[in-house]
């Protein structure tokens, strides 16, 4: 049983976690490694999915699994609601059975779990925290109006009232745009380890195109989900016509799965630039990617805050992105990076020249955008201002070092 001299415990909910790689599940693991840094007890809640064990530590987390029926991705729509509603179950029969064991729960994602976590927390008087996710138009809040289940969650929130987080002001406006407007929300960027996502030594960036197979020309490169709304299709037709046109070397590489794979492949085939393009795996050891680039390329038509965007700012590259988002709030035209319109293909060829024609701006680009990650995105920072909002909800002076 906890008692005043505690420390601050959270339980981090989030419907999928390690080994399954995506920015919500990275997020919730390195903020829990940051907070437990600072003195706070920390535990994942999750689904449990084939092959992974009910307990066991990541990273030194300790990682709790619920069973719900048809766990697995990849489902269809009526089986997915099903596991839904019986992982929602599976979280309010948890977090009650577990009250005396935690003080704020923290949901990544707005989905099914943190329905459960704001009812049992107005229910047991807890904290409840929901930090959301997607870009707007095509994420989470968007989507749900589109569906009965999805109308009846935003309609829970509404009377429950939990504390949002938003990655983004867009984000901040999207929660009007669905009528949670009176709901309380805080503005609070993603977070990186900035001690992790560091420039590489010229001897690390040489060993990392090694490892990758990677020529010496310039290096693009894209890291995230292979959906219709990145338009990597689109951005491989406009550097591909740049490429042609500054008639320089260069290579470009996608990292990542999603439902456009296939498409992509077939694009580079298409375009002639096997052996100059690739399209890579999801991996968790994405580093050597990072190190082996040039410039990051983010040509979505929408975004939140991209994991991939900081961690790619942190390492110093270059960063092409569109003008949405979480990119057109925090990147400065000319100085932390280039930016283009994701409707104006002609901008975004220009875009393209530029940063293979001016390595000396490209070079300072990268470096501006380094000292920028650093300063305000580093996780340090961030779950220090995460604990502020913990107290805020738990009215307590109990906090991390």
């Amino acid at each position: 049983m906890k008692t005043n001299s505690s420390p601050l415990s959270i339980l981090m909910l989030s419907a999928s976690f390690h080994p399954y790689i995506g920015g919500a599940e990275k997020q919730a693991l390195e903020l829990s490694q940051a907070l437990m840094e600072k003195g706070l007890q920390v535990t994942v809640l999750t689904r449990r999915l084939p092959r992974t064990a009910r307990r066991e530590s990541v990273g030194g987390v300790a990682v709790r699994r619920l069973s719900a029926p048809a766990s697995r991705h990849g489902l269809p729509s009526w089986l997915q609601a099903i596991n839904s509603i019986g992982f929602m179950a599976a979280c309010a029969a948890y977090l009650f059975r577990h009250r005396r064991r935690y003080d704020v729960i923290h949901v990544h994602l707005g989905g099914s779990p943190a329905v459960a976590a704001a009812w049992m927390g107005r229910r047991l008087g807890k904290g409840v925290v929901v930090k959301l996710g997607g870009g707007r138009g095509v994420g989470e809040l968007t989507f749900a109006h589109k569906s009965f289940l999805g109308r009846l969650k935003l309609a829970a929130f509404r009377r429950l009232r939990p504390r949002f987080l938003a990655v983004t002001r867009d984000m901040m406006q999207e929660l009007a745009d669905v009528g949670l407007a009176d709901c309380p929300v805080h503005f609070l960027p993603n977070g990186i380890n900035t001690r992790t996502y560091r420039p590489p030594m010229l001897k690390e960036k040489i060993a990392a195109r090694q490892k990758m197979g990677w020529g010496p020309e310039p290096g693009f490169l894209y890291v995230g989900r292979l959906s219709a709304e990145k338009r990597l299709a689109e951005f491989m037709e406009d550097w591909a016509s740049a490429v042609g046109q500054a008639g320089l070397p260069a290579q470009f590489h996608m990292v990542g799965s999603g439902p456009e794979e296939s498409r992509l492949k077939e694009k580079i085939r298409s375009l002639g630039l096997e052996g100059r393009a690739s399209v890579r795996a999801a991996t968790s050891d994405i580093l050597p990617y990072y190190h082996a680039a040039d410039i990051f390329v983010l040509p979505s038509v929408s975004e939140g805050l991209s994991n991939a965007l900081l961690e790619s700012m942190a390492c110093g590259l270059t960063v092409l992105a569109s003008r949405v988002g979480g990119a057109k709030e925090n990147l400065r035209e000319g100085h932390t990076g280039l930016l283009f319109d994701p409707a104006d293909r002609g901008e975004a060829v220009e875009k393209i020249l530029l940063a293979l024609r001016r390595p000396d701006l490209a070079a300072r680009l990268g470096n501006n955008a380094r000292k920028f990650a650093a300063m305000e995105f580093s996780m340090d920072k961030i779950a220090g201002e995460v604990i502020k909002i913990y107290e805020s909800e738990r009215g307590s002076d109990r906090v991390g070092k």
